[in-house]
């Protein structure tokens, strides 16, 4: 495997947090919308953790969340809509959906119960941030996420989280 040389000195030295943004241009449709996400996280953080929100910010743009609880929200406009009723374990795998309509937002964590919440507003969007967003990064490993151009019945969301 290859390696590559890094230089280091005696004085301690941090990381910088990853950062992937990818532009939206022809996925994103600012309509309905379903996000879904597998991942480990070390901890949950004493503050919220960004899995997937748009342009960096949550001002103006729905976002897919890990409160500082441990559960998963999704939102619109800083507003947390709804939570999940359960909460990701430490160092556990978890898989989570959010899904939007044109008037409401939808959660569920490990096929547990799907909790539901009033939005309003779409998503004028350029860019859409993964694993980090408004300086607020997810700790641990996004194994998997995927984004489908529609609201997903809340049968579906409870399957896809299995």
């Amino acid at each position: 495997f290859a390696t590559s040389y890094i230089p280091t000195t005696t004085a301690a030295v941090t990381r910088n947090a990853d950062s992937f943004v990818i532009p939206t241009a022809g996925w994103a449709n600012n309509g309905p919308e379903t996000i879904f996400a597998s991942a480990t996280v070390t901890r949950p953080q004493g503050n919220w953790s960004s899995i997937f929100v748009y342009d960096g910010s949550y001002t103006n743009n729905r976002y897919f969340l890990m409160g500082s609880n441990g559960t998963i929200t999704t939102g619109y406009n800083g507003n947390p809509n709804v939570a999940t009723a359960n909460a990701v374990a430490h160092n556990t795998i978890f898989n989570a959906a959010g899904t939007f309509s044109s008037t409401a937002t939808m959660s569920v964590l490990n096929s547990g119960s799907v909790n539901t919440g009033s939005v309003s507003g779409n998503t004028a969007n350029t860019t859409a941030s993964v694993g980090g967003g408004n300086g607020l990064y997810l700790n641990g490993t996004l194994r998997k996420l995927k984004y489908y151009p529609a609201r997903v019945p809340d049968t579906q969301l409870q399957l896809m989280t299995q």
